[in-house]
């Protein structure tokens, strides 16, 4: 029980060390508060972005996600609210926890 709140506790401290990171970093490259609005959104989600250029953008969620699909679905409109191109989005990939994946488009169909 308590090897679990250390995990928990380090967990959280890595995300917020993640996000602190990442937010310096769009500092630095001048991105404007839209995209920032993004982060905030992984970081909510604990969601870790892997977004390197000339590569398959990659969404990690952490176990404590409840409803992946509505996450997904935020993640876009914040995505597109901040700019950036839909296709990037739609064509990441989604990760969890238990080694399972797949695309966020399956999350983003509609009917």
């Amino acid at each position: 029980m308590l090897h679990a709140a250390v995990e928990e506790a380090r967990d959280a401290t890595r995300r917020a060390v993640d996000t602190t990171a990442k937010a310096a970093e769009v500092a630095e490259r001048g991105m404007n508060e839209t995209m920032s609005a993004f982060i905030a959104w992984a970081a909510r989600h604990g969601v870790d972005v892997e977004d390197a250029r000339g590569a398959q953008m990659t969404l990690r969620f952490g176990d404590d996600v409840q409803d992946v699909g509505r996450a997904v679905r935020e993640g876009m409109r914040v995505w597109q609210n901040a700019g950036m191109p839909e296709e990037r989005y739609r064509s990441a990939q989604i990760r969890f926890a238990d080694g399972s994946f797949g695309d966020a488009w399956h999350w983003l169909a509609t009917g």
